[in-house]
């Protein structure tokens, strides 16, 4: 769920609400952190928690999404339909490993036209998903997806043994009633997977106001992996496993743009005048890359290098367990 900025023309008297204390904490020692053309954002000193403030309330938020990209765009729902991801169905088998049930459930928040539901159906769960979108709800179910528009308080307690929020947090004005709820309706011993943008990866800190994923206007908490396991420790749950992933490939081409994935934005080289022994040594690189690539092992391990031990992991996603 991402969009393009909301324009100043767009906000209507009221819109705005400014925080004097931060949501995850409570503290008031909050300090200017980033200003993103109309927006700015806050840091609060006590939990280190990155936030926009003055940002649009929720019937300001409402509006947009069913208004701009949410609902009123063919992309959107394009972008619904699509199949099911080997990210994805990776995801579901590491969940699946960490799951003693032998009748697995599981809820994925915010999701849109269904794909992760789909992928957790096929693997045997009894699988649900929310989405505040009837139109998103309705273009699930056309694909066999068990996708509903519903609250998280219409759940019961230790509801699911696996609750999924991949790039809804950020969105959320409310983050500690949310992970509550989560906490909540997972079962003892169940997996939360939380996925959100990583503000603490090497591009956010180079690019500042210029990193894409900010979204300032509907990204309301701009988290790292540091923020997003202690708000999720405060709720009872225990991460297990962090993992940084996506953003700039390690083998790149030099001197071309690295096209967007899901879970990517395209970033060129900006290391200066490309001189011919860099250009050579780069292209040998660039000859390897594909046959490298073929070798097993060996697209994980660049991977890794990439996302973990050169900071260029965009997002991040953390695994946590409710202790039984």
């Amino acid at each position: 769920m991402d969009s393009q900025y909301v324009s100043a023309s767009e906000i209507a008297a009221g819109d705005l609400e400014d925080l004097a204390t931060c949501e995850l904490c409570g503290s008031t020692a909050l300090g200017h952190e980033l200003a993103v053309g109309q927006w700015a954002l806050k840091r609060c000193r006590s939990c280190n928690i990155v936030f926009t403030s003055p940002r649009l309330n929720e019937v300001a938020l409402n509006r947009h999404y069913k208004q701009g990209y949410y609902e009123g765009t063919t992309q959107y729902f394009s972008s619904q339909s699509t199949p099911v991801t080997a990210d994805q169905r990776a995801l579901v088998r590491e969940v699946s490993r960490l799951i003693k049930s032998v009748t697995p459930s599981s809820l994925d928040i915010g999701c849109g036209g269904g794909q992760l539901v789909e992928a957790f159906a096929d693997a045997g769960f009894s699988a649900t998903g929310t989405e505040p979108s009837e139109a998103a709800c309705n273009a699930a179910a056309r694909l066999g997806r068990n996708v509903r528009n519903a609250d998280l308080d219409s759940f019961a307690n230790e509801s699911f043994d696996c609750v999924t929020a991949m790039h809804v947090l950020e969105h959320v004005s409310l983050p500690r009633s949310f992970l509550a709820e989560v906490a909540r309706i997972t079962k003892p011993n169940g997996i939360v997977v939380i996925e959100v943008p990583n503000y603490g990866c090497k591009a956010s800190r180079q690019l500042g106001a210029k990193w894409v994923p900010l979204y300032p206007d509907t990204h309301l908490f701009h988290y790292t992996p540091e923020t997003l396991q202690k708000a999720l420790r405060d709720h009872g749950l225990v991460p297990i496993r962090v993992r940084r992933l996506g953003g700039l490939g390690l083998l790149a081409k030099h001197g071309a743009a690295v096209q967007p994935t899901a879970s990517s934005h395209a970033i060129t080289d900006k290391g200066g005048p490309v001189t011919s022994a860099r250009k050579s040594w780069k292209s040998l690189l660039w000859g390897l890359r594909t046959p490298l690539l073929h070798v097993p092992g060996v697209r994980p391990l660049l991977r890794w290098i990439a996302w973990e031990v050169l900071g260029h992991g965009e997002y991040v996603r953390v695994i946590a367990r409710k202790p039984g």
